[in-house]
């Protein structure tokens, strides 16, 4: 088994012990579990970004936006912020079906407010919209979209509906130019 599998394997059943401990009532909190399925409204999510500005979801509405959960230290999401980087850059200003632009709403489930910033600058992706809770994997955006492993990934239209989910940035560009006006 290769590096990448026992990280998400370790990372998977971090999170499955947390939300079982959860749903036991250990450190339950009261957040309403979504769905998040194709065709669902998105979710509001309220988070702050690098300056603890709130910067709400559907403050994108209008536009095709990629909901992207991540870490600051998880190498698969590393390696996602590379290519969405050059996919930003290629589709940010397209028009699309259901929306006009295209924006990532990224979520980082960092705890630790300075590794995140850091982040953001050595991996060059300030270029998009970043927010976090700064409360890992207790996140109130991560258990609205039902979060898992990540990185993770949704697409939501111009009305705020999600399209795709469950995908890997590689994946993006055909999915985005099947929307291209």
């Amino acid at each position: 088994m290769d590096a990448y599998k026992i990280l998400l394997l370790a990372m998977m059943l971090n999170v499955s012990l947390i939300c079982n401990a959860q749903n036991r009532g250990i450190g339950a909190t009261n957040y309403r579990v979504e769905k998040c399925t194709i065709g669902q409204q998105a979710p509001e999510v309220y988070a702050t970004n690098e300056d603890d500005i709130e910067f709400t979801l559907s403050s994108l509405q209008g536009k095709m936006v990629l909901v992207q959960f991540w870490t600051s230290e998880c190498r698969p999401c590393q390696a996602d912020n590379q290519i969405l980087s050059k996919i930003y850059d290629n589709y940010k200003d397209k028009n699309y079906i259901y929306g006009v632009g295209f924006e990532i709403y990224s979520i980082s489930l960092d705890l630790d407010s300075k590794k995140w910033r850091d982040a953001i600058i050595n991996q060059k992706i300030s270029s998009w919209i970043h927010v976090c809770e700064h409360t890992g994997v207790n996140s109130a955006a991560a258990k609205k979209f039902n979060v898992s492993a990540i990185p993770a990934n949704f697409l939501i239209d111009g009305h705020g509906k999600i399209i795709a989910k469950a995908f890997r940035a590689s994946e993006l560009p055909d999915m985005l130019t099947n929307y291209l006006e």
